[in-house]
């Protein structure tokens, strides 16, 4: 499938809300911040809100630090095991900042071509991006992919996900 237009609304009550799908250079809320927000089509989401990496793209899958201010940010990959992560919103690149989505379901998730729907998740050696193909202690927990890969995206329902050191 090819990128799918999303459109989330933030529903948690916060003064000057910078949008889900925006990108900024000067921070607009604390690194960190929580919001939940709601699609019409793809339901409920939170998202947490953290600085830009690399390469990032709609869709890459991210990890962060969860447990410092900084709430510092990679490009998922196998080098990058035993990690909260997170979808990026938007192609939220070094010296910017935007929402990053923890919970929900997203149907641009970056996953490699033998993305399977219904089967375990793993961090994947191409960064930024998930598979359903075994990967040595990449497992991810909180990631179900609904829908296979398609045009380069996974539909996939998140609950939390981090990289787990599991096979």
């Amino acid at each position: 499938m090819a990128l799918v237009a999303t459109n989330y609304v933030i529903t948690t009550a916060r003064a000057g809300v910078q949008p889900i799908w925006v990108t900024q250079v000067i921070a607009a809320h604390p690194v960190g911040a929580l919001v939940i927000a709601e699609d019409s089509v793809q339901g409920e989401g939170k998202f947490v809100y953290l600085p830009g990496c690399a390469s990032t793209v709609i869709g890459s899958l991210v990890t962060f630090d969860s447990q410092g201010a900084t709430g510092a940010t990679a490009l998922a990959s196998t080098s990058t095991p035993n990690n909260a992560l997170a979808v990026a919103m938007s192609a939220n690149v070094a010296g910017q900042y935007g929402w990053y989505q923890t919970v929900g379901f997203n149907p641009n998730v970056v996953g490699v071509a033998t993305c399977a729907a219904n089967a375990r998740t793993y961090l994947s050696a191409t960064a930024g991006s998930l598979t359903t193909t075994s990967t040595a202690s990449c497992g991810i927990e909180g990631a179900a992919v609904e829908a296979a890969v398609s045009g380069g995206y996974a539909g996939v329902q998140l609950g939390n996900p981090a990289s787990n050191g599991n096979s």
